[in-house]
């Protein structure tokens, strides 16, 4: 429902993993952020759940995401025997790999560096590393955003402000 309500297609189900995808069949104003929105909104969803879950003696549910911006195609891919409206390119491959890294870095949303340049005026944003991921020949600078910073955080992006 998150995603649908950021304007995005919830494309399929991988195992336990949605692969989702904003800006098609209908561009809007700003997808990425829109993707981001969805993911920071995922995230705060999922804790209250675990909050409910972890009270029942039940364990929390952890997942990542990668979200990765560009040019794509987009439509009926398949053969005549199996198709699906789906989604195909570099940065399809590069959102699966910064979800990958989420583990790694402990970060519950990762983006690259083509989604900051479209939300880092919208978001308190932080450069989490650079990273070679499979497929690339060149680093890549990751990110992660939070809806809402704790009070260290706070103080912590007003210390980088006041000295920039």
């Amino acid at each position: 429902d998150i995603i649908l309500e950021h304007n995005g297609i919830a494309d399929k189900y991988i195992g336990d993993a949605i692969m989702a995808f904003f800006g098609a069949p209908v561009k809007h104003a700003n997808d990425p952020l829109d993707a981001v929105m969805a993911a920071l909104e995922m995230q705060l969803a999922i804790r209250k759940f675990n909050e409910s879950h972890i009270l029942e003696n039940k364990p929390a549910f952890k997942t990542g995401m990668g979200i990765s911006y560009g040019n794509v195609t987009v439509g009926n891919i398949g053969s005549e025997r199996k198709m699906d409206y789906t989604i195909i390119g570099d940065p399809v491959n590069l959102g699966s790999r910064l979800e990958g890294l989420t583990k790694e870095y402990q970060q519950d949303v990762i983006f690259s560096a083509s989604v900051f340049r479209k939300v880092k005026t919208e978001l308190r944003c932080r450069l989490v590393d650079k990273v070679q991921v499979k497929g690339r020949t060149q680093g890549e600078n990751i990110y992660t955003a939070e809806l809402k910073l704790i009070p260290r955080q706070e103080k912590a992006c007003e210390a980088l402000v006041s000295t920039n």
